[in-house]
């Protein structure tokens, strides 16, 4: 794991690789997602109905996700908007853009039961 990340981050990326049922309530959208953060091995995970399944990470996806840990720091602590990073080329979104708002809000909505003030 890069030592870069904070403790959220790598929090983060843990479950995403196990996977797990998230308390947030959505609308039912799924989608398929393939996560590359700098050098770290890619995440493909799907979400559906507020649970994250992790998947090989060979395969199709619906919308794929690139920046380096810093950003993707950035996008989960609130200081960067994704529309905003995409734009000026921070994140590279492949695929349907709207599913990588909608996984940036149910990300960001969620506890994910990291203790407050925690960091690295």
């Amino acid at each position: 794991m890069n030592e870069g990340m904070n403790e959220k981050l790598v929090f983060l990326i843990e479950r995403l690789r196990r996977g797990f049922q998230s308390e947030y309530q959505d609308d039912g959208w799924t989608g398929i997602y393939l996560l590359e953060l700098g050098n770290e091995r890619p995440l493909r995970f799907r979400v559906h109905s507020g649970q994250i399944e992790a998947l090989d990470p060979r395969g199709e996806y619906d919308c794929r996700l690139r920046c380096d840990p810093e950003d993707a720091q950035r996008l989960l602590d609130g200081s960067m908007n994704l529309v905003t990073a995409f734009l000026r080329g921070d994140v590279e979104v492949e695929g349907d853009i709207n599913l990588a708002q909608r996984l940036h809000a149910f990300i960001r909505a969620q506890s994910l039961g990291v203790p407050a003030g925690a960091t690295r």
